[in-house]
């Protein structure tokens, strides 16, 4: 069963999947696990490879923009540059993005915002 959570942030990422795809990226893989990490979205544009790491909230006190931490990034481009090698990609032709999605449940919209190369 899924939780609200779970709910909330596979609607997150299914916005910000159809927002880069509006943008000319083609996402190649969602929810990919790789070892213990996992890669909310992973897209190609331009011959460059890019990790998107989605965050969903549905707090006007709080935007999304403030549940990735310092230490998440860290992990992720560690994630990213193991995965690169890992799969014979060269890692100076990929990237680390963040794209923030905040919802108001009663204006009943979404605010996304993407965040090239956090790293």
């Amino acid at each position: 069963m899924l939780t609200v959570k779970k709910i909330i942030g596979n609607f997150g990422e299914e916005l910000a999947n159809n927002f880069l795809k509006s943008r000319g990226y083609a996402v190649i893989a969602r929810n990919k696990k790789f070892r213990r990490w996992e890669f909310d979205l992973i897209a190609e544009k331009s011959g460059q490879i890019i990790f998107v790491e989605v965050k969903t909230l549905c707090s006007a006190i709080n935007p999304a923009e403030t549940c990735l931490s310092r230490r998440q990034i860290e992990l992720l481009h560690r994630a990213m540059f193991f995965y690169c090698w890992k799969n014979k990609i060269d890692p100076l032709k990929a990237r680390l993005d963040f794209i923030s999605v905040n919802i108001d449940r009663a204006k009943k919209t979404a605010r996304l915002r993407h965040y090239k190369n956090i790293f």
